[in-house]
Parts: structure tokens; sequence; C-alpha cells
């Protein structure tokens, strides 16, 4: 990942961190639960835009610190 690219991803991120932190603020009784089916139900897209900015190899290892974080959520709280 180049300079540029790594720009644009941080600023995606950033951009994913105020949006989430405006829902809560409109939405203050929305529980974890209800974040984590959000993203759940638009997992695809997720994957499909951290896809334009990573690398195969990158991509891969995203992939498995997903299924780690799926896993560990799983167990706290059912998602």
């Amino acid at each position: 990942m180049d300079t540029h690219d790594a720009e644009k991803l941080q600023s995606a991120l950033v951009d994913a961190r105020e949006k989430l932190a405006e829902y809560r603020r409109t939405h203050p009784n929305v529980s974890t639960a209800d974040i984590l089916a959000m993203v759940k139900t638009h997992r695809d897209e997720i994957r499909q835009r951290v896809s334009n900015f990573l690398s195969p190899d990158q991509l891969t290892k995203w992939t498995a610190e997903m299924a780690k974080a799926k896993e560990f959520l799983g167990q706290k709280l059912d998602a």
C-alpha cells in the first residue's frame, strides 16, 4: 500500500468512526448488539471498501483478524 492509499484508508476509517459516533448520538439507546448486527449486514460492503486499499497479502491478514474478532464477539454477544 502506498502513502496515498494509506491516507485514503485512514480517511475512510475516520469517516466510519464519525458516522458511528453520530449514529450513537442520534440513537442513544442503541445497544452494542444492534451495532454489531448492522455491521454484519454490511460486511460484504465493508470488505469491498477495504479491498480497494489493501494488497492481496494484507487483505488475507485483515480477513484472518476479522474472523478472530467475529469468533470473540460471537462468544460474548452471540453475534
